[in-house]
């Protein structure tokens, strides 16, 4: 990798939108940074773009011609905008291989503030423990809405912090006023502890409550 003194911005702009590459190296595999604004990209050309940038910490995507589903799966990002109908978001861990880390935290409002034309939402694991804070849910504006919502795909694997993310839960299907599916999918959740029990009654209860939403897988 070059060093933070080789720092480059590579921009292009060939009349059907901008792509800009903000890093340390003049290489795009190291940039830390993507933009792409009102680039004309089909799905699977947009796919390629990111696993060629895999230690992006930042990115934006906004009016993009064609963009319709996105699958997101980079350790290293902290920020982003998307201006896309379906989101696919599955990250484990964050930072250096050798020292992982749980992605930050993301503010439930911020995050669907940001994305007001998301309509299918599929959320994996770390990155729905994530979006799951006790403190993003505290004061919410009584006009907050997720207005364009319509799928939610939801994939729990542990019963930690089960409080916040059936709080979590309980939100979407609150401020989804188009969410008409939820699926909750339990993957290989394991434990010796009553709590894994119990979380699975919250959640059966949670579909009990919504049975004509929700249903788990």
């Amino acid at each position: 990798m070059d060093s933070p003194s080789d720092a480059a911005d590579d921009s292009a702009d060939d009349g059907n939108g901008t792509v800009r590459f903000d890093g340390v190296s003049s290489s795009a595999r190291y940039s830390e940074a993507c933009e792409l604004i009102g680039a004309r990209l089909e799905d699977p050309v947009l796919t390629v773009v990111l696993q060629a940038c895999p230690y992006l910490k930042r990115l934006l995507l906004l009016g993009c011609e064609g963009v319709r589903s996105i699958s997101i799966e980079l350790p290293y990002l902290e920020e982003w905008s998307l201006e896309v109908k379906h989101l696919f978001m599955k990250v484990e861990f964050t930072g250096d291989f050798e020292a992982l880390q749980p992605f930050p935290e993301i503010d439930f409002v911020e995050f669907f503030n940001s994305h007001p034309k998301l309509r299918k939402f599929d959320i994996h694991g770390a990155m729905f423990a994530a979006l799951c804070q006790r403190n993003s849910l505290k004061h919410v504006d009584p006009g907050f809405v997720i207005p364009c919502l319509e799928e939610a795909v939801v994939t729990v694997r542990s019963p930690l912090n089960a409080e916040q993310k059936i709080s979590t839960l309980e939100s979407l299907l609150k401020y989804g006023k188009n969410l008409r599916t939820m699926v909750i999918k339990i993957l290989q959740m394991k434990s010796c502890h009553t709590s894994a029990d119990d979380f699975f009654y919250e959640i059966c209860r949670l579909r009990y409550m919504n049975h004509e939403k929700v249903r788990i897988e």
